[in-house]
């Protein structure tokens, strides 16, 4: 499931695709995120972009510390980016497969689970 920060990243780099220049593409990103009110992702951005131009090649592991890597599944060739929007534990990404063992997450399903009740 792609998050709010990954679709603008796709966004930026279908404008780069089309021919306008990366420089451009940034500026007229941040630019619609600030007038949007979501001018808190653009922190976000960068992890978003390396997760979306590496989601159809290379199977990459995102951790929160280098040492969160030897929890990770090691695939063939996979690499292992530090994401400091993580608070623990690993995210693989191969294809269009996200398998999602950050403790982010585990944090989030808790909350979610114990506000239903």
């Amino acid at each position: 499931m792609a998050t709010q920060t990954d679709t603008y990243a796709s966004a930026l780099v279908a404008l780069v695709r089309r021919g306008m220049s990366p420089a451009d593409a940034v500026h007229k990103t941040v630019e619609h995120l600030k007038k949007h009110g979501k001018g808190r992702l653009i922190g976000h951005l960068t992890a978003a972009l390396t997760r979306v131009s590496h989601a159809d090649q290379t199977p990459v592991v995102y951790v929160a510390r280098k040492e969160d890597a030897k929890q990770a599944p090691q695939a063939a060739h996979a690499r292992v980016i530090i994401d400091d929007s993580l608070i623990g534990g690993w995210r693989m990404v191969n294809g269009n497969t996200l398998i999602d063992a950050s403790y982010k997450k585990q944090l989030l399903d808790m909350y979610r689970g114990a506000t239903r009740s």
